[in-house]
């Protein structure tokens, strides 16, 4: 499945469970999973959990991050394979000085 395909269907599925896609629901829907990822590594990071008995639930919570990230592409209308393909090579260009990684910081 592409992800034209996929962002179609998370389109249909928004349609079906939430009457219409909305950009609101579906930006903030993806700002509250990506912190629900954020807590479950910051969890791992301390010591509470291991990758291994939490590695289930970060799936999940990364799916559902994803699912909403579709779905914004899909209401602007955006070819998200051209748009990553395009801002690749801009980073590329831009983190790569003289053949060499670019320093963080």
């Amino acid at each position: 499945m592409t992800l034209s395909e996929m962002i179609d269907e998370c389109i249909a599925d928004s349609e079906k469970w939430f009457d219409s896609p909305d950009l609101v629901h579906h930006a903030l829907g993806m700002c509250g999973e990506a912190g629900e990822v954020a807590n479950i590594v910051k969890k791992i990071d301390r010591g509470d959990f291991n990758l291994a008995e939490t590695g289930s639930e970060l799936k999940k919570e990364v799916a559902d991050t994803f699912i909403y990230l579709l779905n914004i592409a899909g209401i602007i209308g955006m070819d998200l394979e051209k748009e990553y393909r395009d801002k690749r090579a801009f980073n590329d260009v831009r983190f790569t000085h003289n053949g060499k990684k670019a320093k963080h910081g």
